[in-house]
Parts: C-alpha cells; sequence; structure tokens
C-alpha cells in the first residue's frame, strides 16, 4: 500500500483508513524508529486498528568522518547534500557543521525542510513527493534544467 498523494505519516493513516482498505484487516504490525513520532500509531488506534507498535531500531549518529571528508566539505568540493531525514540533518550539522552557501541543500519532505530551517541551513531543493528516487530527481533538475523542445526556424 502506497499513499496515493502525501507520502508520509499522515499520508499513510489517511490511505490506511479509507474504507477500501478499512474494510479488510483491522490489525496491524508497526515497526518503528525511537525517533519516530506517533502519528501512524495513533491515527490508526483512532480509527479502530488493533495496533502492535514496536520500536524495530535505534538512531545513532554515524562515526566522525575523516579527515578528507571534512576538507572538502569545508572547502566547498561537495555540490550538494541529500537529507532524507530531520535526524540527518541534525547528525549533519554536528559532525561536519553547517554547509558552505556554494552547497545545494536537497530535503526529502516538509519534516526534514522544517528541521534543516530550524538549525539555520537554506533549503534549495524539496521534491513534490517524498521519496528517495523524487529527492535525486530533483536535485538533478535543479542542477541540469530539462531542455525545452524548440522548433527549427
Amino acid at each position: 500500500l502506497l499513499p496515493s498523494g502525501e507520502r508520509s505519516a499522515a499520508g499513510l493513516v489517511a490511505a490506511m483508513t479509507e474504507p477500501s482498505v478499512a474494510g479488510g484487516a483491522r490489525r496491524v504490525l508497526v515497526p518503528r524508529s525511537d525517533l519516530a513520532e506517533p502519528t501512524v500509531v495513533d491515527g490508526l488506534r483512532a480509527a479502530g486498528w488493533g495496533v502492535d507498535d514496536v520500536v524495530a531500531y535505534r538512531t545513532v549518529p554515524g562515526p566522525a568522518p575523516d579527515d578528507a571528508v571534512r576538507t572538502a566539505w569545508r572547502s566547498g568540493a561537495v555540490h550538494a547534500v541529500l537529507l532524507s531525514s530531520a535526524s540527518t540533518v541534525r547528525n549533519l550539522v554536528d559532525l561536519l557543521g553547517p554547509p558552505p552557501s556554494s552547497v545545494v541543500v536537497c530535503c526529502i519532505g516538509t519534516r526534514t525542510t522544517a528541521a534543516a530551517r530550524d538549525l539555520g541551513l537554506r533549503v534549495d531543493v524539496v521534491p513534490a513527493a517524498a521519496s528517495a528516487e523524487e529527492l535525486v530527481d530533483a536535485l538533478a533538475s535543479s542542477v541540469h534544467p530539462p531542455l525545452t523542445h524548440r522548433s527549427p526556424l
């Protein structure tokens, strides 16, 4: 099941509570991150679903980047950064500091964008739909806008 509109926790709840879906199964297992907001769990419970809520993984910061990565980041040799969650924004800033002004900052959706802006980052690219594919496509389009067809004169 994929939400037909917004690809987010709220979009998933909306899709799962549509009459065509809600008329079937009424119990769901929600494996989630320790940082996940209760949107899915609370939304499905409010709609009458039995929810088994399981913290399946914990988000921890990655290892400190090596000197070559730090140098590339600070010097502007990195041209873009793709941010896929609020925790990636926080970890990026904690591990490398804010991006230089030349870096194109791409955020996957509204929550990630809000987290970036809360930390003072400029956000340049946000895809129309929150998916990895859309994020990459949005970055590519921002760097190389689609060519328009020109008819010969």
